[in-house]
């Protein structure tokens, strides 16, 4: 009996090594690549600055550097098969290899190097943990400065929108999915929705919902581009985010994260009169996505349609094709004007917003 525990014990410890080494090596804990560093960790391309990336070598070798986005596409390489015997750096631009501005987003140094006598090494940040979220307890809007402030203790990729709490609607993104570095930070903001026709601050139900996750180490931060490169890129195997409550959109691809632009109109019965429809007994809308949506991944996605008058939720549908048509009866409704808001949520959280004015008349 004794030989047999002392057997499952020498068992489970050999298992247990066997786990431990076989667990990717850490970027901090590299013996040939270290000490590696990004300055500024955020730069505006459509200023033509340029962040530097330096590192030192234990080793002599071979050496690759190259940029990846946070899904892996090989952007930019700085260095291809570089012998080299000490430390380095190198600029980059913000450009792809192709001239193009990488859009606004979070990117990776990769130091990837091949020594004569002892191997190969990747520094690879994400093998570090990163993609899980973070709360923020000192988000503060100043109405009178018309500013929202906060401060990151870590740098994230983030989200901002303004709406009710509650479950009421989103009146706004602020921004959507943007590199925040770490620090203080201001959002200037007026106050009202997207249209501009609700003063959304003063509501009584009002809340800024923030969603943020932490980026890889030495994360480089690129703003001053929306457009996509219309090109295919190489990839490198990134390691998935990791760590205490991951994110589920650090799992996804940038451009299917990106908010939805929206509009709607009321399509019968109406009569514009000083630029507000009126609408009398049952009402269809017809609720539009800007013509760049990706509309076949939408549709796949099963989107639904929400709508709100003066904040309170009318009822929410699933809709299966764009423009997407809801109806609802005024005949419920006092004759006055009122606030409508329409918003669009799909499954990956991907929101639209639309609010307009509409006077109801029995």
């Amino acid at each position: 009996m004794t030989t047999n525990l002392n057997a499952i014990r020498l068992c489970t410890k050999i298992f247990f090594w066997i786990y431990i080494l076989a667990l990717p090596i850490h970027a901090h804990s590299n013996q040939f690549v270290h000490s590696v560093r990004v300055e500024p960790v955020e730069i505006n391309t459509s200023k033509d600055e340029i962040v530097q990336i330096s590192w030192e070598l234990s080793e002599s070798g071979m050496l690759d550097v190259f940029i990846c986005d946070i899904d892996g596409n090989i952007v930019k390489t700085l260095l291809k098969q570089t012998k080299s015997s000490q430390g380095q750096q190198v600029t980059w631009d913000g450009k792809d290899d192709f001239g193009n501005r990488c859009p606004t987003g979070a990117y990776l140094p990769i130091i990837k190097i091949r020594t004569s006598r002892k191997g190969s090494e990747v520094y690879n940040p994400t093998t570090s943990p990163w993609g899980y979220e973070i709360q923020l307890a000192n988000l503060v809007y100043d109405e009178n400065q018309q500013v929202i402030r906060y401060t990151l203790e870590k740098p994230v990729l983030c989200l901002m929108r303004l709406g009710e709490k509650d479950g009421g609607p989103c009146y706004r993104t602020l921004f959507g999915w943007e590199p925040r570095s770490a620090g203080t930070h201001e959002e200037a903001w007026d106050g009202k929705d997207a249209n501009g026709i609700i003063n959304v601050a003063q509501k009584e139900k009002f809340k800024m919902f923030l969603d943020a996750f932490v980026l890889p180490e030495n994360s480089i931060m690129i703003r001053g581009s929306n457009e996509i490169p219309a090109v295919k890129y190489k990839t490198f195997a990134l390691r998935a985010p990791h760590g205490n409550k991951v994110m589920l959109h650090a799992l996804h691809s940038r451009e299917l994260d990106r908010e939805l632009s929206i509009r709607a109109e009321i399509v019968n019965p109406v009569v514009i009169k000083n630029k507000i429809p009126t609408v009398k007994g049952k009402a269809s809308i017809r609720v539009h996505v800007d013509e760049k949506t990706n509309v076949p991944h939408l549709l796949r996605e099963k989107f639904e349609v929400y709508l709100f008058i003066d904040g309170v939720l009318l009822y929410e549908i699933p809709a299966e094709e764009i423009p997407a048509i809801a109806t609802f009866d005024t005949r419920k409704y006092a004759d006055k004007e009122y606030a409508l808001t329409i918003n669009i949520r799909t499954p990956d959280d991907r929101v639209g917003t639309y609010s307009m004015k509409i006077r109801i008349k029995k």
